[in-house]
């Protein structure tokens, strides 16, 4: 192991707890540490939280990525101007939606649950309100902060520049791992969920985030885990309650 690539990987030993810390701390104060106290020019209660998603998650990983650029698997402008094959993202995608599509399905017409009812919608209006507000959250809030910690800075590191397959194996799994880490305060905080949901919820997210950095491996391009990833928390905040 070069020296160059021990400092990437010092740099994601330091990042990551400190980034821990920084996420759970406001579920145990129950609110954001942006809020109209610290910011009270900033009136708007729904911007606070992914303003802070923002400033935790990507402006600090954006500025490692820019860092150890030549020590990754992709630089910042490689992982956002790769083409994508129309092949690629056909088969990163429909699978997807076969999966989600098929789960709603499945849920509505079988009474299959995990603990989340289905969220039931009194007119038409109110389905695409619905829709239209979560897609903007799940694209704000979760897809892409998420992504750029995740897939473009933590397993952009583990991959490093010339990948074996048992390196991306490793990549994979080491940075789902931690995605399913910082999910924990959520559950344990946020819901009041049981510990066979909690197993659930954090297998979902360890094979969704393995999915999603299968994608980024594949294609090269950080937009297409993205992308995925909002589709996924879509149908998962629109749909569920």
């Amino acid at each position: 192991m070069s020296i160059q690539t021990k400092k990437v990987f010092m740099a994601m030993l330091l990042h990551f707890p400190i980034f821990v810390l920084l996420h759970t701390i406001p579920f145990i104060m129950g609110h954001a540490f942006i809020n109209k106290d610290f910011l009270p020019f900033l009136s708007a209660e729904h911007l606070h939280f992914p303003l802070e998603r923002w400033l935790i998650w990507v402006v600090p990983s954006l500025a490692l990525i820019l860092l150890f650029k030549n020590d990754l698997f992709l630089n910042l402008k490689e992982m956002f101007s790769n083409k994508v094959k129309w092949k690629t993202l056909v088969l990163c995608i429909l699978p997807l939606l076969i999966y989600l599509v098929g789960g709603l399905i499945l849920a509505k017409y079988t009474g299959f649950s995990t603990g989340r009812p289905l969220r039931k919608f009194a007119s038409t209006h109110e389905f695409f309100t619905t829709l239209s507000t979560e897609s903007w959250w799940a694209l704000i809030t979760p897809a892409i902060p998420e992504e750029m910690v995740f897939r473009a800075w933590i397993q952009n590191a583990l991959l490093g520049k010339s990948p074996s397959r048992k390196r991306a194996i490793i990549a994979i799994l080491i940075s789902n791992i931690m995605f399913v880490i910082i999910h924990l305060p959520t559950y344990f905080y946020s819901h009041n969920l049981s510990i066979s949901q909690i197993i659930f919820e954090a297998s979902f997210v360890f094979i969704m985030g393995s999915v999603f950095g299968l994608m980024f491996l594949k294609s090269k391009n950080i937009l297409v885990p993205i992308g995925a990833h909002w589709i996924t928390d879509i149908f998962a905040f629109t749909f569920w309650v």
